[in-house]
């Protein structure tokens, strides 16, 4: 047998393999992509509730600092309070990709600022300086 002999066998095994690989492709290929995009979309997930807390924490931050220096009192430290809010949605304003992905209301965030800021008043400890002693003899 010659190469001419063996070329429409060959053309048929090929082509055998080809339409395989192709059937193996379509029925794989989207579970992969399925996979890919759901481990995907979780890492996105955990990474936008980071920023998020980021925010809300910091928030919490400026707004202590309000309740310790006087700003604000305890019984201002409520979510809906202006100056919570204010602050909350600064904090937001700096992650908005991810309160638009979380779909995070500002009223939700200024609860969760709120809920960390410790109001319970801090004790002033003031420094008490023993008088000088003369030198003695």
């Amino acid at each position: 047998m010659t190469g001419a002999d063996w070329a429409p066998i060959a053309q048929a095994i090929i082509g055998a393999v080809g339409i395989v690989i192709t059937t193996l492709a379509g029925i794989y290929v989207p579970k992969v992509l399925a996979a890919m995009e759901r481990r995907t979309h979780i890492a996105l997930t955990d990474q936008e509730r980071a920023a998020i807390q980021s925010a809300v924490v910091t928030a919490a931050g400026l707004v202590q600092n309000k309740l310790d220096t006087g700003v604000l009192r305890p019984r201002d430290i409520t979510p809906g309070n202006a100056v919570v809010m204010a602050e909350t949605d600064r904090a937001l304003a700096s992650v908005p990709g991810a309160v638009a992905a979380q779909g995070t209301s500002l009223e939700t965030a200024s609860a969760m600022v709120a809920a960390r800021v410790d109001i319970v008043p801090k004790p002033v400890v003031t420094a008490v300086v023993a008088p000088a002693r003369e030198p003695g003899p």
